[in-house]
């Protein structure tokens, strides 16, 4: 009995996180859409952002309750994350940029959490006239190479770190904070985080002048050319009504034939008759599952790509089945480079 309504339990949790993650994708690729479709002024494109920041944020929030959590990257407009944060802070902090919009791959959640970390270190620095500054540069590591590089420094005033533990600070354990005090995300997975983003920390400090600590990204730049898919011919097999027509439309936005089925048989006549070049398939469907599908088109052509889409947690699927899992919610960027990788 126990076991049955612990069993229960999960499962009702399991639908409960695929339903958000629906809803959510509907959010998002509806503003995917509004910005395809055409031009707008500032006030609305800030709308429209703030609509995708929130929803972006979230999503990554039900991840960390999830039982699988996600690491998801999404195309991230850092001022607009550096913004939000500097707002819980009462306007106490200085942001030094200017018109140029600077985009990073990232976790949402994560990098605000890095950020808000280096903020309240650089106020527990200080006093009350302690100022902290964020400025935002693009740099080339040298100039051989190509990729471009976001440096965003974060400045106080304070007492500075003493040579003697700065070269300790990003240790695992390692705190100069008393037992009472919060330690907070910790400098340790701090560095963690941003490596993970494939970046960087470093940090300069002097004594009764203040401390700087210096975060690298590598400048966002969508792999996409559009001219390498232009034409191709691409089946959507989508049993939700809306998601189905949205998607439909991002791909014709790119050029794309695009050809629909509302459940797995569908998908498969589809597919025999017009013979696709990439198969996006729904994970949940009526009459034939997306997995299933997915297995009946790979035997009747075992080089098919086929790309299934999923708002559960975790899909039980294999290279032989499915070329990638698209977890919802996903971006139009996410479904771009998935053109230009598969086609």
């Amino acid at each position: 009995m126990s076991n049955n309504f612990h069993n229960d339990k999960i499962q009702n949790y399991e639908n409960t996180i695929h339903d958000l993650n629906n809803l959510i994708h509907n959010i998002l690729s509806s503003v995917d859409l509004l910005k395809q479709q055409s031009a707008r002024d500032a006030k609305d494109l800030n709308l429209i952002n703030n609509i995708e920041q929130n929803s972006i944020l979230a999503n990554n929030i039900i991840s960390q309750l999830s039982h699988n959590p996600k690491t998801e990257k999404n195309k991230i407009e850092l001022k607009k994350l550096l913004e939000e944060v500097v707002a819980l802070f009462n306007n106490k902090i200085k942001l030094e940029f200017g018109g140029d919009i600077f985009f990073i791959h990232g976790n949402y959640l994560d990098l605000k959490k890095v950020i808000f970390n280096l903020i309240i270190n650089s106020l527990q620095a200080g006093d009350n006239n302690t100022i902290v500054k964020i400025s935002l540069s693009i740099i080339s590591t040298c100039e051989a190479e190509k990729t471009k590089f976001i440096r965003l420094k974060i400045s106080d005033n304070g007492k500075g770190i003493p040579d003697e533990i700065i070269s300790k600070i990003f240790n695992k354990g390692f705190t100069s904070k008393s037992k009472n005090e919060n330690s907070g995300l910790g400098l340790y997975i701090t560095k963690k985080i941003i490596e993970d983003h494939n970046g960087w920390i470093d940090v300069k400090s002097s004594l009764n002048k203040g401390t700087t600590f210096m975060l690298f990204f590598p400048e966002y730049k969508s792999k996409t050319n559009l001219k390498l898919i232009k034409n191709k011919k691409i089946l959507v097999a989508e049993d939700n009504l809306f998601q189905r027509e949205v998607l439909k439309d991002l791909l014709k936005s790119l050029k794309v034939k695009v050809f629909t089925a509302s459940n797995g048989e569908e998908a498969y006549d589809v597919f025999i008759n017009k013979k696709p070049d990439l198969i996006f398939l729904d994970e949940q469907m009526p009459l034939s599952s997306g997995l299933e599908c997915a297995k009946k088109i790979r035997t009747t052509n075992n080089s098919s790509r086929i790309v299934l889409m999923t708002g559960s947690e975790k899909i039980n699927s294999s290279a032989d089945d499915v070329n990638k899992v698209l977890y919802k919610p996903y971006s139009f960027d996410e479904l771009k480079e998935t053109l230009f990788e598969l086609l």
